[in-house]
């Protein structure tokens, strides 16, 4: 839902500091993921152990996710996004020093509550600067979280052999702390105001009452970034495991469907004002799951014929497929704030709270296809859902209140 501010211009120093703040959520957030194997080693546990404890950080996002979007319309976005910064990156420094399993089950929960109340206060902040300007912004400010995930995700691949888990994690969210306070302040001027409403109790029971579930968006919402999700799962294991792609090259296809993520955000804009926005949704996502479908199972065809083929293949495949994913994610987030009558920080709870349920039982199904059949029938099944996006571009491209 719009904000009921007046119309206003906002700076360009305000509009970089809003990019700013999404680039370096990636490039923190994402950082420790490629060491899970040394935090995993450090607190003596096996691979479920680990997968279990690394539950809490979901548990923690889920919390924040009913509350936070209540907290941020009420005060503003500014105090929400200046605390989940410290919370989070706070949580972060910790969690790389901790042995015991206990501690770093309540400190992965705790940064799961950062790490949601920024995502639900930057997004929000977002949907305000992109109501006033009239314009599509969302789609630009996922391609900078997803830069910058790829581009820690690199840093930590070069990294890893030579210097320690925690002088990385340490150094690196220092460096971040700093720099998101830096864009913060530029973001500040032209911050999302806390309501003028008078105060209305938001306890437990109010929060139960007022939560919707908007099934159209949900449902196009699953479809649309469920491949996202699967490409981050299983892209990597799949090429080295199942197309016996070399160890040093099994990131790659991974790699090319970021960057063909971060180049179909960019250009949205573009495609939407040439094309019109339920086209592009409906092509991209045929594009993308057709294209994966075909170029995945040719590369799987040459894998005990031919490796060159074989590597070639796969990076077209997650790359085309990345190319038609990027679009729909964050278009259907703007639709469910179009829909909704609550404010745009409650619909990004909301929102969030749906997609994480979903997106934890679509994974489950896609492990255990992989489990039971192969990856390769698997992968299958995202690129399908990626196709039927098409069905809900009518949701996502139209203004309208939910039913």
């Amino acid at each position: 839902m719009a904000s009921n501010s007046p119309s206003k211009k906002f700076s360009l120093s305000s509009r970089y500091g809003l990019y700013g703040l999404f680039f370096f959520m990636g490039f923190s957030t994402m950082a420790w993921l490629p060491r899970f194997p040394e935090v995993k080693a450090q607190l003596h546990l096996t691979n479920g152990q680990f997968g279990t404890l690394l539950t809490s950080g979901a548990i923690g996002g889920v919390l924040a996710l009913l509350t936070v979007g209540h907290i941020v319309h009420r005060v503003g976005s500014y105090p929400v996004l200046f605390g989940s910064i410290v919370v989070y990156q706070s949580a972060m420094v910790t969690i790389v020093h901790l042995t015991s399993p206990l501690l770093f089950l309540l400190c992965n929960f705790v940064m799961g509550m950062g790490i949601s109340g920024f995502h639900i206060s930057v997004n929000s902040q977002a949907m305000y600067e992109q109501d006033r300007r009239n314009i599509i912004l969302l789609p630009h400010t996922a391609g900078m979280w997803t830069a910058g995930s790829l581009s820690t995700i690199i840093l930590s691949g070069l990294l890893v052999t030579h210097v320690s888990l925690v002088k990385h994690i340490v150094t690196l969210t220092i460096f971040s702390f700093f720099a998101m306070n830096i864009m913060l302040q530029a973001v500040r001027k032209d911050s999302l105001q806390g309501s003028k409403e008078p105060e209305v109790k938001r306890d437990i029971k109010y929060i139960y009452k007022t939560f919707h579930i908007d099934w159209m968006v949900s449902i196009g919402f699953l479809l649309a970034i469920q491949f996202e999700f699967a490409a981050g799962d299983w892209a990597t294991i799949f090429s080295k495991e199942d197309l016996k792609i070399k160890v040093s090259l099994a990131a790659v296809p991974y790699m090319a469907f970021m960057f063909a993520m971060i180049f179909g955000r960019f250009g949205a804009s573009k495609m939407i004002k040439r094309f019109g926005m339920e086209n592009v949704i409906k092509r991209s996502g045929i594009f993308g799951g057709v294209s994966f479908l075909i170029f995945m199972n040719i590369a799987v065809y040459f894998t005990d014929r031919s490796h060159t083929l074989t590597f070639i293949f796969i990076v077209l495949a997650f790359f085309l497929g990345g190319l038609g994913a990027s679009f729909n994610p964050p278009l259907f987030l703007n639709a469910a704030n179009n829909r909704s009558k609550h404010p745009a920080s409650v619909v990004i709870g909301q929102v969030g709270v749906m997609n994480t349920s979903l997106t934890a039982l679509f994974k489950a199904i896609i492990a255990w296809v992989a489990q039971f059949a192969s990856l390769q029938v698997a992968l299958m099944i995202p690129a399908v859902m990626l196709i039927c996006v098409g069905f809900f571009a009518h949701i996502a491209a139209h203004k309208g209140e939910a039913n």
